[in-house]
C-alpha cells in the first residue's frame, strides 16, 4: 500500500527551488545531504531527477533508457538494450542489478563507464538507490507519513511545497514538470496524486486560479508572474478585462485563451517559453495588429476607426482624442475625422451624442461602452432621420438631407 500525505508528492522534473514574494530564489534543493539512505521510490526517483534526467529523458532517451516518464517501468525486470545478459534492476538484489554496478563502477569494461558520465554520484545516493533495490525496488513511495522534515525518505519536495509561492512559481517557469509525476491530466500519473486533491474544485479552468483575482474577479494580474508587485510588465491589464470605455475584453483579444490548465502551449505542456505571456493579437478585433516589448501597432483598438492604424505603448495616455476627436477635443483633432464628421462638429457644432446617443453622451462621456470600440459603428439618427450606413435622408441641423453620402 502507497502512503501519501496531504501536501503535494510529484516525484519527477527538475530539483525544486525556493522562490520567495520578490521573485528570488535560493538554488535548487540537492539529495546529496538531505535525503537518507533507505528512503522509498520518490527520494530514488528524485535523485534520479538531479542526475540521470539530464541525459535520460523523454526526449532525450539516451540509450533507449527514459527515467523521466516512469523510471520503475524503464528499470525494473528490464534487460539492457547494450549488454547482453545484464538486467537493469533485479528487484531484491542490488548485486545482481546492472544499475548498482554502473552507478558504483563496478561494471566490466566492456560494460561501459560509470553512470553519470559527468562524475560518480555521491555514495548516500548510491546507497539510497541499492537499499531501495534491495527492499524490493517497488513504488512505494514511503510510510512515515507523519514526519514534516525535510529528510522524509517519501519526501521529493520540500515540507512547504503546497506554498503557492513555492510550487506555483516553480510549475509556471517550468522547473519542475508537474506532468511526469502527476500524468498529463494531472489526475494521479504515477504518484497516483491528482492534483484536484489540493486544488478547489473548478481550478482548472478557472483564470483567477493563477492569474490573479485580489485585483478584481476577471483574472488580469494584479501582479506579475514572479509575485512583483512594481514595475507591472503590463499594468494595463486590468483596464482592458474592466468595462469602462469600451467592453470588458475577452482573453483572446491578445492571447490564445486556453481551454483548461493542461492547453498544449498554455504553460505544462509544449510550453517553448516559460514566465512569458504570447501576445497573439489574430483572434481579437485588432487581427492586424503587432505586438513587440510593450508596444502595440496596426491597431483598430487605438486607432481612429477608419482602419487598421493604430499605435499604443504600456506607458500611453489614452483619452477621446488619442484615437479621434469629438466635440470638445477642438479643430485639430476634428480634421482627423472621417466623412462628413468635420462639417457637422465644426460647422453645425453638434456633439457625437446627436449621431451616437446610444454610445455617447452630450458631456463626451461614454454611457454604452460595449457599443464603444467593438468593431461596429452605431448610429442612432434624430426623429425623422434614416440612415443607410452610407447616407442620410431627413432633416437635421435646418438642413434637408435626400439621400445625401456621408
Amino acid at each position: 500500500m502507497r502512503f501519501f500525505p496531504l501536501f503535494l508528492l510529484a516525484c519527477n522534473g527538475t530539483p525544486s527551488k525556493d522562490v520567495g514574494t520578490d521573485g528570488t530564489t535560493d538554488g535548487p534543493d540537492t539529495s546529496d545531504s538531505s535525503v537518507p539512505t533507505g528512503g522509498g521510490y520518490c527520494a530514488v526517483q528524485r535523485t534520479f531527477t538531479h542526475s540521470c534526467v539530464a541525459c535520460h529523458s523523454a526526449t532525450g532517451n539516451a540509450g533507449g533508457l527514459d527515467l523521466q516518464t516512469d523510471a520503475h517501468a524503464a528499470l525494473v525486470g528490464v534487460a539492457s538494450a547494450s549488454y547482453a545478459g545484464r538486467t537493469l534492476v533485479v528487484a531484491g538484489d542490488s548485486t545482481g542489478s546492472f544499475l548498482t554496478a554502473k552507478l558504483n563502477g563496478s561494471q566490466a569494461s566492456s560494460e561501459g563507464a560509470v553512470m553519470p558520465p559527468s562524475g560518480p554520484m555521491s555514495a548516500t545516493d548510491i546507497a539510497l538507490v541499492t537499499a531501495w533495490i534491495d527492499a524490493g525496488a517497488t513504488t512505494d513511495c514511503g510510510t512515515d507519513t507523519q514526519a514534516t522534515d525535510d529528510t522524509a525518505p517519501y519526501r521529493y519536495h520540500p515540507a512547504d511545497y503546497a506554498a503557492s509561492d513555492k510550487h506555483g512559481m516553480d510549475a509556471k517557469y517550468q522547473r519542475d514538470d508537474c506532468v511526469s509525476c502527476h500524468g498529463a491530466d494531472l489526475n494521479g500519473g504515477s504518484v497516483g496524486v491528482s492534483c484536484d486533491s489540493c486544488h478547489n474544485y473548478g481550478w482548472r479552468t478557472d483564470c483567477t486560479f493563477c492569474h490573479g483575482g485580489t485585483d478584481n474577479t476577471t483574472g488580469a494580474p494584479p501582479v506579475d508572474i514572479d509575485n512583483q508587485t512594481t514595475d507591472l510588465a503590463f499594468a494595463a491589464h486590468t483596464a482592458h478585462v474592466s468595462e469602462g470605455d469600451h467592453p470588458a475584453y475577452d482573453c483572446v483579444q491578445c492571447h490564445t485563451k486556453p481551454a483548461d490548465v493542461t492547453t498544449a502551449a498554455h504553460f505544462l505542456i509544449g510550453d517553448a517559453t516559460p514566465g512569458l505571456a504570447e501576445v497573439t493579437l489574430h483572434g481579437g478585433l485588432s487581427d492586424a495588429g503587432a505586438y513587440s516589448t510593450g508596444s502595440c501597432s496596426n491597431m483598430y483598438c487605438h486607432g481612429n476607426g477608419q482602419g487598421d492604424n493604430g499605435t499604443v505603448t504600456t506607458t500611453s495616455t489614452v483619452n477621446c482624442g488619442t484615437c479621434h476627436g469629438v466635440k470638445s477635443t477642438g479643430e485639430a483633432s476634428w480634421e482627423r475625422l472621417s466623412g462628413e464628421h468635420h462639417k457637422h462638429v465644426n460647422d453645425a457644432r453638434l456633439g457625437c451624442e446627436t449621431c451616437h446617443g446610444t454610445v455617447v453622451a452630450a458631456t463626451d462621456t461614454i454611457i454604452g461602452p460595449t457599443l464603444h470600440v467593438d468593431g461596429t459603428v452605431n448610429v442612432t439618427l434624430p426623429e425623422g432621420m434614416t440612415y443607410t450606413g452610407s447616407t442620410c435622408t431627413g432633416t437635421c441641423h435646418s438642413e434637408v438631407h435626400n439621400g445625401r453620402r456621408w
